[in-house]
């Protein structure tokens, strides 16, 4: 099961993130709960989200420094001098840095 829900989980191969899932407060009984359990399992669900959103941006930073320090000084040069880069530096996003990747240096004659 664990390798099917990552299966389905875009790559930056497919320049797209990985979202995860919106809480769906329906799959609690709120309006039967008297001692706010299904209440508190609903709150944990959030929380669950909110963390694994907050570490992705973690990685996501960790990403783009990795994908800078695999590039030649002569490719970094090349995506340097190109008009998205400074957009791309700010960011500090992987997959516009590596959407820029391929379309500087792979694409390039």
């Amino acid at each position: 099961m664990h390798g099917e829900i990552q299966e389905s989980r875009p790559s930056i191969m497919d320049e797209k993130y990985y979202i995860p899932p919106q809480v769906d407060p329906m799959l609690y009984n709120l309006t039967n709960d008297p001692f706010s359990v299904e209440k508190g399992r609903l709150r944990g669900a959030h929380k669950r989200r909110d963390n694994e959103i907050n570490d992705k941006w973690i990685v996501q930073t960790s990403m783009f420094a990795y994908l800078i320090s695999k590039l030649s000084k002569e490719s970094l040069d090349k995506i340097q001098g190109y008009a998205d880069w400074s957009k791309v530096d700010l960011s500090h996003k992987p997959l516009q840095l590596w959407m820029l990747i391929n379309q500087v240096i792979r694409y390039s004659p």
